[in-house]
């Protein structure tokens, strides 16, 4: 492969960037700035494999809505933190490694072509031109606050959404019908169940808590707690009812997932490189962009920092509060963007390197 071979953007990204971006790629999606965190659930649209339907950005991870169930990728906050630290120093970190990992959950006995729908779509939207394959470019992908998966178990639909940097997901039990049905199988990591009900799960680079669940129905207009419990039956997760519950009602069955990481402040899954400014006062910013990418086995694993990331093209309001866009650009190896300016036609012009063989072009 070629090292370090310059690279131009110009026709391709002059044309994109008309257009509102929020950052997006296929090794990371991540919000850089704006108002508090919550998660964008971003439709796959051919620039994914067909299984997964939704990718969303986790603290210091990705999450996967698959046809089978969920697939979390986090990376080692530490890690990352470490090797920015050399940057600054300019040391050589071409050798350094990130860790992660990776593990699913299979919703065991579901419907795998279950109907999916989505809720909120936002205003902006991703763009993405990664590697030479146009049948793998996708422009225009909406991003939605909620999706719905309707009858991933008989009687039962699933819904996703986030509550700040909390990943919230609930089953939706019709009335009549059985929530016995639901079981969770995790692969890559094994659950534990504490004291207080909550379930811990401890990977190699992260601990992640899915809180004792919430299950209440709405009766007469009024809320109706129902008390719920997990419970692990030859390693996988189910629900039980202790007090029982009206069956003549819908139940909710709500689980959230806290992410607890490494953090002490400075750790970015980004490192900008170079920075510039238009005639109105917006500011630009050029990154590079480190993601762990869709994992293909569970459990820990390695990766190198100089192996795959992307370029990555912040717009922000003069205020600095307001990210308008941000997209990425690459190949299936390491692109830097050395230098960006805007010109007097307000085009984005983009100078780097790159270790692709493959960038798009037209």
């Amino acid at each position: 492969m070629n090292k370090n071979i310059p690279f131009f953007i110009l026709p391709l990204i002059a044309a994109v960037l008309l257009f509102p971006w929020r950052l997006s790629g296929h090794h990371a999606d991540t919000m850089i700035a704006g108002a508090a965190f919550s998660l964008d659930f971003i439709e796959n649209r051919s620039q994914w494999p067909e299984h997964v339907k939704y990718k969303a950005a986790i603290p210091a991870g990705e999450f996967y809505i698959t046809d089978k169930g969920f697939t979390f990728s986090y990376y080692s906050e530490e890690d990352l933190d470490r090797i920015h630290h050399m940057e600054d120093a300019r040391e050589d970190v071409s050798n350094e490694t990130v860790r992660g990992h990776a593990y699913t959950v299979h919703f065991v006995g579901a419907n795998t072509h279950a109907a999916t729908r989505s809720e909120n779509k936002r205003s902006y939207y991703h763009n993405y031109f990664l590697g030479n394959d146009p049948s793998r470019w996708a422009g225009g992908v909406p991003l939605f606050e909620k999706v719905v998966q309707q009858g991933i178990y008989d009687g039962i639909d699933l819904a996703i959404y986030s509550k700040e940097a909390s990943l919230k997901y609930d089953f939706i039990v019709a009335p009549g019908k059985n929530p016995a049905q639901i079981r969770l199988q995790y692969d890559g990591v094994q659950p534990v169940l504490n004291k207080n009900g909550n379930i811990t799960l401890h990977t190699s680079v992260n601990t992640v808590t899915e809180q004792a669940p919430y299950s209440y129905q709405v009766i007469d207009g009024r809320e109706v707690v129902v008390a719920s419990r997990y419970v692990i039956r030859d390693g996988d997760v189910a629900f039980e009812f202790p007090d029982g519950y009206n069956p003549e009602y819908p139940l909710v069955i709500d689980p959230v997932l806290i992410f607890s990481t490494y953090s002490n402040g400075t750790t970015s899954s980004f490192y900008s490189y170079s920075t510039t400014y238009d005639a109105t006062g917006n500011l630009y910013a050029g990154i590079r962009a480190f993601g762990t990418g869709l994992p293909v086995t569970t459990g820990a694993f390695q990766m190198n920092y100089s192996g795959p990331q992307d370029v990555g093209i912040q717009k922000i309001s003069p205020d600095g509060s307001t990210l308008i866009y941000c997209t990425y650009y690459g190949g299936s190896s390491h692109e830097e963007p050395n230098s960006i300016i805007v010109n007097d036609d307000f085009e984005l012009v983009a100078v780097g390197r790159t270790q692709s063989s493959n960038l798009p072009v037209t």
